[in-house]
């Protein structure tokens, strides 16, 4: 983010966590991961997915799910969409921002191309972009991402699941053990 936003708070340790989850003795790995916060080259929308595809791998009892966590910032563009900001995104430059709806679609496409039998796969993202309410810095007297989500939660297409680590108005804190 260039020095002007600071890095999404908790992305590093819930890499870790999750981790640490699935690298458990006897446990199946069925969790893929790309980037880290620090040095991370997934810094366009083609590059973070090619690293979601190339990581995702249907689980669940039926194999037909995919689970995708997303951490980076939240924001709204002049037209009210949802975006991303990526590590090489302009804070200031919208044109640089990732928009949501569009990379959700994506995603789904990419997934349901993995499908070997033809039936849907259930895909399931899981989107911690609530961090932030309002910046100064930025001139972010409020951050509404959280309520245009709703509209993209509307477009998207059916076997895919949202869920945001923040409802309207809220901001997604760290636990008090951090």
């Amino acid at each position: 983010y260039r020095g002007v936003v600071p890095p999404n708070s908790m992305a590093q340790e819930d890499q870790e966590w999750f981790s640490r989850l699935w690298d458990r003795e006897g446990k199946e790995k069925r969790i893929g991961f790309f980037g880290t916060a620090e040095g991370s080259t997934y810094d366009t929308e083609a590059s973070c997915l090619a690293a979601v595809e190339a990581s995702m791998r249907p689980g669940g009892p039926k194999k037909d799910t995919v689970l995708v966590y997303l951490s980076a910032h939240g924001v709204t563009n002049g037209n009210g969409d949802p975006c991303l900001l990526l590590s090489s995104s302009k804070p200031l430059d919208e044109c640089t921002w990732l928009p949501l709806n569009g990379f959700l679609e994506k995603i789904h496409e990419r997934v349901q191309g993995k499908s070997g039998d033809g039936d849907p796969i259930k895909t399931v993202v899981f989107l911690d972009a609530s961090r932030m309410l309002w910046d100064p810095h930025l001139g972010l007297l409020y951050n509404g991402f959280n309520e245009q989500l709703a509209d993209v939660v509307q477009g998207i297409p059916g076997h895919l699941v949202l869920i945001n680590s923040a409802s309207v108005g809220e901001v997604g804190w760290h636990g008090p053990e951090y």
